[in-house]
């Protein structure tokens, strides 16, 4: 095409954004239509048919400008396959080389050998929330999108020492540089467990359990309890959400209650070795814990570390969460923080704590933000 037909190589290099992912269903044909008039002018009208048939191959969401029909969101298959009509793969068909949001097939070949321990597989994945990249972030978020992409591919007699892997190294994909989103937008959470889970399901139950079980004890205890509060949710538990149908629930309930229990365990030993204060991200192991073991068990853990130093802070930092907002015009979402105030008031006296991040923020002894952020949450209406 770049020999050939060079104008269309052009406007196909300038435009990826219209040009990879899905074609939404609705909102405004008009431009879409003139987008792909536009594009086939680029070709003498003799050559315009073949063009069309051969870009509407190479990226499938041209059916829908050119021939109105809509192909599904399989962003995975486009992913796995490398393909040009994959967002994250389209710039290395035009630049001849690696950007730091691809993982390349020789690292990926890397990363499949390393996820049958659990050990190495974690010292690979802190290599990459070290490399950091030049849009923001780090390339563990990098690395995480490309697992979700392939984690139905993992062959079945992989699948448990890769689950094991994953969920031991799953922390690590949480670091403050990364925040609590992909770049994509996705919790970061859900993203680790859209990369663990059709791992886990190629297991049979009682090796879910056990790996699950294991990795209450390992070293990524967050993303243990939030995997461990999936299962209970599907029986309508924890939470008091809805039960899902027998045949989706992944553990039988006996499993369940003894994850849940040990969830339990591992919260309040980690509270009270004061591990859980390693992390600003420790928000819904707070919540799990009151509400398994009642609201008060909380609060009177939080009143006596109130006054330790840097204790206020963290809890700023734990219970403010993050949002985007984007209005028309915008080229970039806007964050704005939140802080759930009746949620929080279960746990802590909301108002001393306003009280101290008032305090900080006067006398300048706020340096990464955690007061002037929560306060931000606190006035916050969405």
């Amino acid at each position: 095409m770049r020999l050939f037909e060079p104008a269309l190589h052009a406007f196909i290099r300038a435009h990826p954004e219209d040009l990879t992912g899905r074609e939404p269903m609705h909102g405004a044909r008009d431009g879409r239509e003139a987008f792909g008039q536009a594009l086939l002018a680029t070709v003498p009208e003799a050559r315009r048919d073949r063009a069309r048939t051969a870009l509407t191959y190479l990226f499938p969401r041209l059916d829908a400008v050119l021939g109105n029909h809509w192909h599904g969101d399989d962003w995975r298959e486009a992913e796995r396959r490398r393909l040009v009509s994959a967002k994250r793969r389209f710039p290395v068909y035009f630049h001849l080389g690696l950007n730091d949001g691809i993982v390349s097939a020789a690292e990926m070949r890397e990363v499949h050998e390393v996820l049958a321990d659990p050990e190495a597989a974690c010292a690979l994945v802190r290599r990459y929330a070290d490399q950091s990249r030049r849009s923001g972030g780090t390339r563990a978020a990098v690395l995480l999108n490309t697992l979700m992409a392939t984690a139905e591919a993992v062959p079945d007699a992989e699948a448990e020492a890769t689950a094991r892997s994953l969920m031991a190294a799953a922390d690590l994909f949480l670091g403050p540089a990364d925040g609590e989103r992909t770049p994509e937008g996705l919790p970061t959470r859900w993203a680790i467990s859209f990369a663990v889970q059709p791992v886990l399901e190629k297991l049979a139950p009682e090796r879910r359990f056990a790996v699950l079980a294991d990795a209450l004890d390992g070293p990524s205890p967050l993303f243990a309890t939030f995997m461990s509060g999936i299962m209970s949710s599907q029986h309508g538990r924890l939470w008091k959400e809805e039960a899902k149908p027998e045949g989706e629930r992944l553990l039988p309930l006996d499993a369940v209650v003894e994850l849940e229990e040990r969830m339990l365990t591992r919260i309040v030993r980690d509270a009270e070795t004061g591990a859980i204060t390693s992390t600003d991200q420790a928000a819904s192991e707070l919540y799990v814990w009151a509400r398994m073991a009642g609201d008060q068990a909380v609060r009177d853990w939080i009143a006596a570390r109130f006054e330790k130093p840097g204790f206020a802070a963290w809890l700023m930092r734990t219970f403010t969460g993050e949002g985007t907002s984007q209005t028309w015009g915008d080229m970039v979402g806007k964050r704005f923080h939140t802080v759930q105030r009746d949620s929080v008031a279960a746990l802590l006296d909301v108002d001393r704590l306003e009280a101290v991040a008032r305090g900080m923020v006067a006398a300048g002894e706020d340096p990464d933000g955690a007061a002037a952020n929560f306060l931000e949450g606190l006035e916050e209406r969405f």
